[in-house]
């Protein structure tokens, strides 16, 4: 849809609502569920900054569950077959959405650089609770490693990284 062709109305609309509202119309156009009309007015100038933005808090949202999960799913001793199928089911699903927002930064950012309005200066803290996610994941996945192997009992330098992730 052109911009041009968006009821002045529908773009007051969106621009007015809360950020939980605006989350939600967000993350059903990640999903690919939003009214054309939504989805034209979170592409339009007016929005495309906001859509933007909520997309990038997405983005680190998704990957801080995902390590929270799988540190979770980790954290259990011995996971039965329920656990690992419920876990597995989940980490799929927030999977496909995380794939999902990342499609849509690709095209918000398009928009912004087509606008002339993108400002290429990724967010630091963002970049740095992303980090930290990732680290902590890979930590975990790492002892879950040692402690499921049949090597020898875990190094001190093991238990030392271990224990900057907890139990």
């Amino acid at each position: 849809m052109n911009p041009d062709e968006i009821p002045a109305q529908e773009i007051t609309r969106v621009t007015r609502l809360s950020e939980h509202d605006f989350r939600v119309l967000v993350d059903e156009d990640v999903r690919d569920r939003a009214q054309p009309i939504t989805a034209a007015v979170l592409r339009s100038p007016t929005v495309v900054e906001r859509w933007y933005e909520s997309l990038l808090a997405s983005q680190t949202s998704v990957a801080a569950q995902l390590a929270a999960k799988e540190a979770e799913f980790l954290a259990v001793i011995r996971p039965n077959d329920e656990v690992e199928t419920t876990y597995q089911r989940w980490k799929a699903g927030a999977i496909r959405f995380k794939s999902g927002v990342d499609r849509k930064l690709i095209e918000a950012r398009r928009l912004l650089r087509e606008q002339g309005s993108l400002i290429v200066q990724p967010d630091p803290d963002q970049q740095a609770l992303l980090r930290v996610a990732l680290l902590e994941q890979a930590i975990r996945t790492h002892r879950y490693a040692v402690n499921t192997s049949n090597a020898e009992a875990p190094a001190e330098y093991d238990l030392e990284l271990w224990s900057y992730v907890g139990k």
